[in-house]
């Protein structure tokens, strides 16, 4: 019996390590090596960011904020680098979406901007959340 309640203890623990490991594991994947599409909304995005996937974003904020034509829209320049411009439409649109304004792109604006773009805006807004994962 002791055996078996100290097999039980053991697994219990391994289990709970795994879970913390899984939990706490932050994967960053390269839109490079997987394919800009699948990894751009799985990714958080911020000042000083670059690539493709935050020229798909760029496009999105354009297409949205035509669209809606929300206080403080600018139409940004798609050149894929995430600046003071790119960060300042960030929070315009979450300010607008009724999301936390900190610039930051993470899963929640991600959600916000991807709905936006497929079931009100289409356009080049949809296009490019295709291509950013949406």
């Amino acid at each position: 019996m002791k055996t078996v309640i100290s097999n039980l203890k053991k697994a219990s623990v391994l289990a709970v390590a795994i879970l913390v490991l899984t939990v706490s594991t932050n994967v960053v994947v390269s839109p490079q090596s997987v394919g800009a599409s699948s990894a751009c909304v799985s990714n958080v995005y911020y000042y000083g960011r670059s690539g493709a996937c935050v020229s798909y974003l760029q496009h999105m904020l354009n297409g949205i904020g035509r669209f809606y034509n929300y206080k403080g829209y600018d139409s940004l320049s798609t050149d894929g680098q995430f600046g003071s411009r790119t960060r300042g439409q960030v929070y315009n649109y979450q300010w607008f979406a009724n999301l936390k304004g900190d610039g930051i792109v993470g899963p929640m604006t991600w959600h916000s901007l991807c709905y936006d773009a497929y079931n009100r805006v289409g356009g080049e807004a949809a296009d490019y959340g295709r291509r950013a994962g949406c």
